[in-house]
C-alpha cells in the first residue's frame, strides 16, 4: 500500500513539471504558424549562359583548324599558325565573357538583404555603394520576380522601384557580368533638378512614305520606346508636318535615339531619294491670245 502511494505521487509530480513545457512548444508553434507567410518565404538565385548560337561551331571549327596546322607542322613562328592561334584565343576569351541570365524570386526586404541574395550567384557582381547614411540600405523593396534577365535589367528594376521609395540608383560602371551602383536619398528640392530637359530633334519622312504610313513609323518607334518598362510613354512626344514631311520628336535623349534608330531600319524608296517631296504647283494657266 505505502509503494502504491509513493508511486501515485511520483507520477502526479511528472505530470505538473511536464505541463509547462508542454503548454510552452505549444505557444511557440501557434506564434510560428501566426507569422506573415512573407516573412518566411525564401530568396532564390540561379544564373544560365546566354549562348550566342553561333560562337561555339566557330569556336569548334578555328581549334579543328589550329590543330591541321599544327599535324603539317606549323609552329608559332609561321604567321598563319599565329593568326589561327589568335582567333581561338579570340573566340575563347568572348565564349568566356558572355553575359549569364539571372532569375530571381525575391520575397521583399531591404536593400542590404537583396544584396545578400544576389551574392550567393558567384559568377556575377552586383555592388551598391552607400553615397550617405548607413541607413539608408535599410529601405524596403517590395517581392518582385524576374526570369533570365541581364543583370542590367535587374538593375533598371530595382532604380524604379527605388525611386518610388526617395532613392537614386545610379549607375557607375561595370561588365557584362558585373555592375556597381551608388545609392543616394533624393532630396524634395533634389528631386526637381534631377528632371531630365526635354530635347527637340525632327527627321525627313519623305524618302520613306513610299513603302511604309506615317501611322506605321509612328506606331514602330512608340513600341521600341514602350519596350523599357520603365519608360514613360508620356514623355515621348511625336507630331508628323504634312507639308514639310518632317516628324517632330520631342523627349529626353534616349527617346530621341530610339526614335532615330527606329528611323534608320526603314526602307527607302529609290524614287524618293533623300530630298523631301515638293509640294505641287498650280499648272500653268494659258496664255490668252
Amino acid at each position: 500500500m505505502k509503494k502504491f502511494l509513493l508511486r501515485s505521487q511520483a507520477i502526479v509530480l511528472g505530470a505538473l513539471l511536464a505541463g509547462p513545457a508542454l503548454a510552452q512548444t505549444g505557444s511557440a508553434a501557434t506564434s510560428n504558424a501566426n507569422k506573415p507567410r512573407d516573412s518566411q518565404a525564401k530568396a532564390e538565385v540561379s544564373l544560365t549562359r546566354a549562348e550566342d548560337p553561333g560562337l561555339a561551331p566557330a569556336l569548334a571549327q578555328a581549334r579543328s583548324e589550329l590543330e591541321a596546322a599544327q599535324r603539317r607542322g606549323l609552329d608559332e613562328k609561321n604567321p598563319e599558325f599565329s593568326m589561327q592561334r589568335a582567333r581561338v584565343e579570340s573566340l575563347e576569351n568572348a565564349e568566356k565573357n558572355q553575359p549569364w541570365l539571372i532569375s530571381i524570386e525575391f520575397p521583399g526586404g531591404t536593400i542590404s538583404k537583396f544584396l545578400t541574395t544576389i551574392s550567393t550567384a558567384r559568377a556575377v557582381s552586383f555592388n551598391i555603394i552607400g553615397a550617405g547614411d548607413r541607413a539608408d540600405f535599410n529601405v524596403e523593396v517590395p517581392p518582385f520576380t524576374l526570369r533570365n534577365a541581364h543583370l542590367d535589367t535587374v538593375f533598371k528594376v530595382l532604380r524604379s522601384m527605388l525611386a518610388a521609395r526617395g532613392f537614386e540608383l545610379e549607375h557607375a560602371g561595370g561588365g557584362n557580368n558585373s555592375l556597381i551602383g551608388v545609392l543616394r536619398r533624393i532630396e524634395p528640392a533634389q528631386a526637381v533638378q534631377r528632371v531630365t530637359p526635354a530635347q527637340f530633334d525632327s527627321f525627313l519622312l519623305a524618302p520613306y512614305l513610299a513603302d511604309q504610313s506615317v501611322d506605321d513609323i509612328v506606331s514602330a518607334i512608340r513600341v521600341a520606346w514602350e519596350l523599357d518598362p520603365t519608360h514613360d510613354r508620356d514623355v515621348l512626344r511625336l507630331k508628323f508636318h504634312p507639308a514639310t514631311s518632317i516628324l517632330l520628336v520631342s523627349g529626353p535623349p534616349e527617346a530621341i535615339m530610339v526614335a532615330r534608330k527606329v528611323i534608320s531600319q526603314l526602307t527607302i524608296s529609290p524614287d524618293k531619294g533623300l530630298r523631301p517631296n515638293k509640294r505641287p504647283t498650280q499648272p500653268p494657266t494659258e496664255q490668252k491670245r
